[in-house]
């Protein structure tokens, strides 16, 4: 193994579970009948991806740049307030560094928030390559296109590569 590649949320911070906490009101008022089901079933998606959701199952949607401003306020409540960082995980990246394995990376959120949970948390250090849902619109996960990205930005070939997810 000469790489790791980590997901950001629900792995480097405990934000599924205050996304949830945050969203609620807000997909409500978005799409009146937005239920437990709706959320179980965006874990993990995008941002493009969530609207595209919301198009097809809750019509009529907000238009993409309303909805835009909405998640990022939301992710300015979730990543600036909410989340705390997972438990040993400064210790683990620190023990992967000593190693001499390579750490990326890739996860479905936008580049912004990414950035604001590395900056917040100081874990930016410890990071090789970042793949963001920005940079592969329509090809988040469990698509493997983000993997792939940070895995060649990291300069190792994927089968050299371990990733820790949890969608």
């Amino acid at each position: 193994m000469k790489a790791v590649i980590f997901d950001m949320d629900g792995v480097l911070v405990d934000s599924e579970r205050q996304w949830k906490l945050a969203s609620q009101a807000q997909m409500r008022r978005l799409a009146p009948r937005w239920s437990e089901t709706d959320s179980e079933a965006v874990v993990g998606l995008g941002v493009v991806e969530l609207h595209e959701y919301l198009e097809r199952h809750h019509a009529p949607a907000p238009s993409r740049t309303e909805f835009l401003k909405v998640c990022d306020g939301l992710a300015d409540e979730v990543y600036g307030r909410r989340v705390t960082r997972a438990a040993g995980l400064e210790d683990l990246l620190g023990a992967l560094v000593a190693r001499g394995t390579q750490i990326g990376l890739a996860s479905s959120s936008p580049r912004p928030w990414v950035d604001q949970v590395l900056d917040r948390f100081a874990l930016r250090p410890f990071f090789g390559a970042l793949a963001t849902g920005d940079e592969t619109p329509g090809r988040v996960k469990p698509e493997p296109d983000l993997y792939l990205l940070a895995a060649a930005r990291l300069g190792v070939a994927p089968r050299a590569c371990t990733a820790v997810e949890d969608s």
